[in-house]
């Protein structure tokens, strides 16, 4: 928002420097593997255990990444999970982008009421 030519943010950057580095070069899914792999390898060496199942939010390069690298050796599969909210957001987003378009063909979605 500053500018990289601004006083402001030179002074910014100046006092940000002091604690934080840059410790990754490349895009920020390369960067999600990348730290993955490293967590889920200390896993085995500091805490003496493994992660069986990765969470995801649908992004499946880092499950994937995990498996071809094979961070617990050639026999353990790592499984996956849909994070649930994720999942229901695109169904969601799916089912409204089908009634816009049905609206736009001039389909009625007239909804009758049931009583209970």
């Amino acid at each position: 928002m500053l500018g990289k030519n601004t006083p402001e943010f030179r002074i910014w950057h100046d006092f940000h420097k002091i604690d934080c580095q840059k410790i990754f070069n490349g895009s920020s899914n390369s960067m999600e593997m990348n730290a993955a792999a490293i967590l889920w390898k200390r896993s085995v060496k500091e805490a003496k255990m493994r992660y069986t199942t990765l969470l995801s939010d649908g992004d499946g390069k880092t499950h994937q990444r995990l498996n071809e690298i094979k961070v617990y050796g050639k026999n353990v599969t790592i499984m996956k999970e849909e994070y649930i909210n994720h999942v229901a957001k695109r169904v969601g987003t799916g089912l409204r982008n089908v009634v816009q378009d049905w609206k736009k063909k001039g389909v009625s979605l007239g909804v009758k009421s049931v009583a209970v």
